[in-house]
């Protein structure tokens, strides 16, 4: 499970955690809330599998939340048989944790610029 000390950031099983402080997850919170039809978005263009009935590419699904000082992207499936797609074949089906692993550290970079430029407008 890859954790960056600094930011406080950890990605696994189709989740990007953030902990940074009270104060900035609004910021944070905001930016996974507009990133999560892109991460939904690639997630569905990079999906390695032939449609058959397109249920499971159309069932992708990425949400964010905000609670206890967390704030959590979580990309799923709402197929029943997504669970099977994302380990068939030692994972050659996968697009969860491809889509985690490619995009997580652009959103977490984003989310971290976007509390950058908030804190230095709060010191002017």
């Amino acid at each position: 499970m890859p954790v960056n000390p600094n930011n406080k950031v950890l990605w696994d099983d189709g989740m990007i955690v953030w902990f940074n402080g009270p104060e900035w997850d609004q910021v944070a919170a905001d930016h996974f809330a507009t990133a999560e039809l892109q991460l939904e978005q690639s997630a569905k263009d990079n999906a390695p599998w032939a449609d058959r009935t397109g249920d499971a590419r159309r069932g992708i699904t990425a949400k964010s939340s905000h609670s206890n000082g967390d704030v959590t992207m979580t990309l799923f499936h709402t197929v029943d048989y997504g669970l099977w797609l994302e380990v068939i074949q030692n994972g050659g089906f996968a697009t969860i944790m491809p889509t985690i692993e490619r995009d997580g550290p652009r959103l977490i970079y984003n989310a971290i610029r976007r509390i950058r430029h908030a804190r230095k407008g709060q010191n002017r």
